[in-house]
């Protein structure tokens, strides 16, 4: 067998070029385990890592072979690292980190954690798109210091695209700091949702026109005046009816229950004023993945009739084959109720919707409708200061206002 210092460092040594095509042939374990057979491959370590394009751990990686990378590497799987993807990574060390410097695409799916956005400040500078999607130990604190890292980037190095969708301790106020701070390519995408709420929603309501929403979960309706806003909050719903959400393995992407936030809402005469801050609607809505044509989509929408939570148990498959731009309504038992004399009886109204995908370079709002929800939060940040918002905490607020509109927990769960 050579010599391993011949590898390198001889007359007529392996070039590196051909050192890396090797390395791309080997598991990451092994890459690593080859690395630190002499003093010399160790000493270029960085230098190989610098240029490798793919480095891949697969689900048959072992648990011990996985470990034997620590602390460098820490346990993650199913992988991919290199000048284009990084899969369902954990936490990275930052000695790796200062070595990808032609990372350009990062997923660390359900695994980010505040650690990461400390460590893009000093690493990773090729970084155009990060996602982690349903990432809950991410905090909007945690998250605030990607705006430092980005700040630091050069215009060529901006950030395109950042994916937070279901990371329900990402708030979209945090998300109007990172435009603000940092240095965003001017077509960068947050995305706060998922791609199937993108669109114009053709409503069947009364003067309520078209319903658009934007990626970052901003909306317009084109009401008279119009109504501006944003999505406070996604809950993907369970399969499992007994599961309350908690058992992730049993939540689908596809049913979502959303909070809107009004920027504009003027409260009706006799509502508290605070209302205008806390009056969140919930509206839940189920995507139907069997669409021929994504731009040209069928949703289902249901809404409570009493109080402002979205309803749990709607809509359902079942009522996919409802009429678009038809409600109908239903009483808690789920019979659907045929006469109009019976709706004062109905829990929820379900309405299969028409959405039109947003145009080609269209996904992020204009700079009218996040100027309105930024004039809003400054609003609401005064009045909880002067004390106008007469409570401890927001949810304390809803709970209230939800009371004074009918609302309640029903005894099947009906209401979150």
């Amino acid at each position: 067998m050579a010599n391993p210092q011949s590898l390198l460092g001889s007359e007529g040594a392996l070039p590196m070029t051909v050192l890396v095509e090797i390395t791309g042939y080997l598991s990451l374990f092994d890459t690593r385990r080859l690395l630190m057979t002499c003093r010399t491959l160790h000493s270029a370590a960085a230098e190989i890592e610098s240029k490798l394009e793919v480095v891949v751990i697969t689900a048959t990686t072992s648990q011990a072979e996985v470990s034997a990378l620590l602390p460098i590497y820490n346990c993650f799987r199913d992988s991919i690292v290199g000048g284009e993807v990084l899969r369902n990574a954990n936490f990275l060390y930052l000695s790796l980190w200062k070595n990808l410097t032609k990372l350009v695409h990062l997923d660390l799916g359900e695994r980010a954690s505040d650690h990461l956005f400390g460590i893009l400040k000093h690493a990773a500078p090729a970084l155009r798109h990060l996602s982690m999607v349903g990432s809950e130990a991410v905090t909007s604190e945690g998250f605030s210091d990607l705006g430092n890292a980005l700040a630091a980037q050069m215009p060529e190095q901006a950030m395109r695209y950042v994916d937070i969708t279901f990371c329900p301790n990402i708030s979209y106020e945090v998300t109007m700091e990172l435009r603000q701070q940092s240095k965003l390519h001017p077509d960068a995408i947050i995305r706060r949702q998922p791609v199937w709420m993108d669109g114009r929603f053709e409503t069947p309501f009364q003067n309520d026109g078209v319903h658009t929403y934007w990626a970052d979960g901003s909306f317009v309706y084109e009401r008279s005046p119009p109504s501006i806003g944003y999505v406070k909050s996604y809950l993907r719903r369970s399969n499992n009816d007994a599961n309350r959400n908690h058992d992730r393995n049993f939540l689908n992407n596809h049913h979502v229950a959303t909070k809107l936030q009004f920027s504009n809402f003027d409260p009706p005469q006799g509502w508290p004023r605070w209302a205008r801050f806390l009056y969140r609607p919930g509206v839940s809505l189920l995507h139907l993945p069997n669409e021929k044509d994504e731009n040209d989509r069928k949703l289902l929408v249901a809404q409570s009739m009493k109080g402002m939570l979205p309803p749990r148990r709607w809509p359902k498959p079942e009522h996919s084959s409802l009429q678009v731009g038809v409600t109908k309504y239903f009483s808690s038992a789920g019979r659907m109720l045929k006469e109009e004399d019976e709706r004062a009886i109905a829990a929820v109204m379900v309405t299969p919707m028409r959405v039109r995908a947003l145009p080609p370079g269209g996904l992020m709002p204009p700079a009218e409708v996040l100027d309105r929800n930024r004039n809003f939060m400054r609003d609401k940040f005064a009045s909880l200061s002067t004390g106008e918002i007469p409570f401890a905490n927001e949810k304390s607020g809803e709970r209230a206002l939800h009371e004074m509109l009918g609302g309640f927990e029903g005894p099947e769960g009906i209401i979150i």
